[in-house]
């Protein structure tokens, strides 16, 4: 079955402006799946693009996200510039699509929506400078689009209160996750796919990751600021920024094979072409602001 919306108008793929709610704002920075390996069409299905109008007016995919409530999608404040705090002049340029698992050419316009407000809890007036990485964790932001949703699920998402031994307060170095997006196929080429790619890591611990730098390492209430990865088969810290920017860190239940969001794609930094370090905002460093901001723990029901 074609699960593509540009080919096949029944599935749900739409196009949908946005409000936006930040945390913070910052230089855009690139993250990209490298040695990952196609998904299967319709297998992420609460994943978002992101897209900005180019110089010509036309939609041009931006950054990653994914759909956290019928009318909320989650992804990195540094995918958003112009559209929070005292400068929303970008506003009207993003456009949202749910269910993107294939770039190609051409969009849906009847489902397209013009964004008419931005909110900010979290920015301030002087906006966060992400260098030095002290500041970096605050990379987060969550989009409330103007129109809900219908049947498409979104994912898995849990607060510190559910108390789920498996996630408070960190992740387990070594546990196996899941990242997705649109990026490079080759480390330093710009040859993006059509196709949504994935790509199977391990969480490593924080000091192999950036023994180099302490502030990374820094815990907020138990809780790191920071997961990072590596490619699952390598040992490395990873051989290529691995995820679109904005794009979801995910856990597969093992039991009920649901997957879970637990962090944002961040950034990553190359040592050498066999060493590259990709960082993941910890959502659960987070937990009080997306409560705050009316994000509720959201658990499948099927």
């Amino acid at each position: 079955m074609d699960t593509d919306c540009r080919r096949n108008p029944s599935v749900r793929c739409m196009t949908i402006a946005l409000f936006v709610v930040m945390a913070a704002t910052a230089e855009l920075s690139y993250a990209r799946i490298i040695d990952g390996e196609p998904a299967e069409p319709g297998r992420y299905p609460y994943f978002t693009g992101i897209f900005l109008k180019n110089d010509q007016g036309v939609d041009t995919f931006f950054c990653g996200g994914t759909l956290i409530s019928d009318n909320a999608v989650l992804t990195a404040a540094h995918c958003l510039p112009g559209a929070i705090g005292d400068d929303t002049s970008n506003i009207q340029q993003y456009s949202v699509r749910v269910g993107l698992s294939y770039l190609g050419d051409g969009s849906e316009d009847d489902m397209e929506y013009v964004a008419s407000a931005a909110i900010s809890h979290v920015y301030s007036p002087e906006g966060v400078n992400f260098w030095p990485i002290a500041s970096a964790y605050k990379d987060i932001a969550i989009a409330f689009l103007d129109r809900r949703v219908r049947d498409v699920e979104p994912i898995n998402i849990r607060h510190a209160a559910s108390r789920d031994a498996r996630f408070i307060p960190n992740l387990a170095a070594g546990t196996e996750v899941v990242t997705i997006g649109f990026g490079e196929l080759t480390y330093g080429e710009l040859d993006r796919p059509e196709a949504l790619m994935q790509a199977n890591l391990q969480v490593k611990p924080l000091e192999k990751c950036s023994a180099d730098d302490e502030e990374i390492i820094d815990r907020y209430n138990g809780y790191s600021v920071w997961y990072c990865t590596s490619a699952r088969d390598s040992g490395l810290p990873s051989r290529g920024s691995l995820g679109d920017s904005g794009g979801p860190l995910i856990f597969v239940d093992p039991e009920s094979g649901e997957d879970i969001i637990i962090g944002i794609t961040h950034d990553g930094y190359s040592l050498d072409p066999d060493l590259t370090i990709t960082r993941f905002v910890n959502l659960f460093r987070w937990d009080g602001w997306m409560s705050g901001v009316g994000i509720k723990p959201f658990i499948s029901t099927k």
